[in-house]
């Protein structure tokens, strides 16, 4: 995979943080903060430009692991964004640990359907990384 355009989303109104990562083939969306309904475009602009720089086989990591809270507008959103992956043949996982997180996917059934993991893979070239 060669070198994508992704800059930070600084969005000055918005109390959600986004980066995104190319390591290796996968592509890595981090976000920090909010996911509720006034944050929800931000987050859906995030994860679009995951699914763009993303090459059919690869994968797109959505890091929520620094999130504080994730509404059911975040989950819509993330429920979206595996809709998007299929069509372009990118594997979407999300690697969370905190419960602000796992929770609301575990309630709604969504663990599998998004491919929660705790940890990033053994295989990302994430690990021993600082981001």
């Amino acid at each position: 995979m060669d070198q994508r355009d992704l800059r930070v989303l600084g969005c000055i109104e918005s109390p959600l943080r986004v980066s995104w990562d190319v390591l290796g083939d996968d592509v890595v969306v981090r976000v920090a903060g909010e996911i509720d309904l006034s944050t929800a475009g931000v987050f859906e602009t995030a994860l679009r430009k995951g699914i763009e720089a993303a090459e059919p086989g690869t994968r797109l990591i959505v890091d929520l692991n620094e999130v504080e809270f994730l509404g059911v507008a975040g989950l819509h959103k993330l429920r979206r964004a595996r809709e998007e992956c299929i069509g372009s043949e990118v594997v979407l996982m999300v690697v969370a640990s905190g419960d602000e997180v796992v929770q609301p996917v575990r309630v709604l059934g969504m663990e599998s359907l998004l491919e929660l993991r705790a940890q990033f893979p053994p295989d990302c070239a994430l690990i021993g990384s600082d981001g």
